[in-house]
């Protein structure tokens, strides 16, 4: 197994998470947290539960692996920063392959969760997109203008 970083959040970083997982419980799911710092002091985190990994195809197919892990409320969450590419690059497997479902209720896949927080000089704010994916700028955001 290779190394990895000790991750330890901040007391603020923290909490989100753990408000994250008490709103988004799920058994079997997978947790990641995805941050990307777009300017000195402003960054998109992006926290996502689901049954496989967010960026599957990109940790597939560029060999990436999570930077670390950090335990919140009796949950692993992948840490990702973007530039997974660089370091730790081994073959994995494809997860999808070994993906069980199973057959109650009705053999349904559980829905995928991700929040989307923007952090401007320390102050987060949850915001509500659709569509939103890992290290892509978000929607521009529309203002009523009247």
């Amino acid at each position: 197994m290779p190394e990895q970083a000790e991750l330890k959040p901040s007391k603020q970083l923290k909490q989100l998470l753990k408000s994250f997982v008490d709103e988004n419980p799920c058994e079997k799911c997978l947790y990641e947290l995805y941050i990307n710092k777009e300017l000195p002091d402003r960054f998109i985190l992006t926290i996502y539960r689901g049954e496989i990994s967010f960026t599957i195809d990109e940790n597939i197919y560029y060999s990436q692996r999570p930077l670390g892990n950090i335990n919140i409320s009796g949950k692993g969450f992948k840490v990702y920063s973007g530039v997974e590419r660089y370091f730790n690059n081994r073959v994995i497997h494809d997860e999808r392959k070994e993906m069980v479902v199973d057959s109650f209720p009705y053999n349904r896949l559980i829905a995928p969760v991700a929040w989307t927080l923007l952090d401007s000089s320390g102050v987060i704010t949850k915001k509500s997109y659709d569509g939103v994916y890992p290290f892509i700028p978000l929607p521009v955001e529309q203002h009523d203008t009247e």
